[in-house]
């Protein structure tokens, strides 16, 4: 029995040469990719799998990975900002400052 990630890339790939044949019939170019031999993947653990939503041993490239990366961090509101009196790095949420304990929130 195969894979499911193996399938998946497979799928991945079928659907990329597609577009890159929908895209010559246009009379454009088709951006060179990567081939599935040297594209950098990961096999989602436990933790990956609760992050990304993406079940687990699920095949991953790092370009999937880190676009759903940054959209849990986008998300769950995880961005840093600084203290605009003490430049020291807080949650993107806070409203005031864990080091100086001043209000950090915008001016209304």
């Amino acid at each position: 029995m195969r894979h499911s990630g193996i399938i998946e890339a497979e799928t991945r790939m079928q659907r990329l040469d597609l577009d890159c044949e929908v895209a010559r019939l246009r009379g454009g170019e088709c951006m060179p990719r990567e081939s599935m031999l040297t594209q950098r993947s990961i096999v989602a653990d436990d933790t990956l799998s609760s992050l990304t939503g993406q079940p687990k041993g699920a095949l991953l490239s790092y370009t999937e990975l880190t676009k759903m990366m940054h959209q849990y961090i986008r998300t769950k509101g995880l961005r840093l900002k600084a203290c605009p009196n003490c430049n020291a790095q807080v949650p993107g949420y806070a409203t005031f400052c864990d080091k100086c304990g001043k209000d950090i929130a915008p001016a209304k």
